[in-house]
């Protein structure tokens, strides 16, 4: 629990230690030997992986449902990872990038 009162600004580094270690590897996985690059997207990912924009910074979020998000897409990202929807069958059931910004 955090015992601080709120600031009307972000803090400058995390005020509270992880409570679990960093999922993070050293090295960077690569499914199979095969790559195909998204030059209008600007990332190379392994062939068989399917990728499309969801958000761009400065920019509204398109919903799918064709409504838009009231705010811009944050210019400040601080942490991020890659969750897999089923941990169970990551490679059918896809995964989710998720990202937080401290940006007020």
């Amino acid at each position: 629990p955090t015992t601080s009162s709120p600031t009307s600004k972000p803090s400058p580094s995390p005020t509270q230690k992880p409570v679990t270690a960093s999922p993070t590897i050293s090295e960077p996985f690569f499914f199979g030997d095969e790559f195909l690059t998204y030059d209008d997207l600007g990332i190379e990912v392994s062939r068989g992986l399917s990728v499309r924009l969801i958000a761009q910074t400065g920019k509204r979020v398109q919903y799918a449902d064709g409504d838009q998000s009231n705010l811009d897409y944050h210019s400040q990202s601080d942490a991020a990872g890659i969750i897999p929807l089923n941990p169970d069958n990551p490679l059918d059931d896809g995964y989710v990038y998720v990202v937080n910004s401290e940006e007020g």
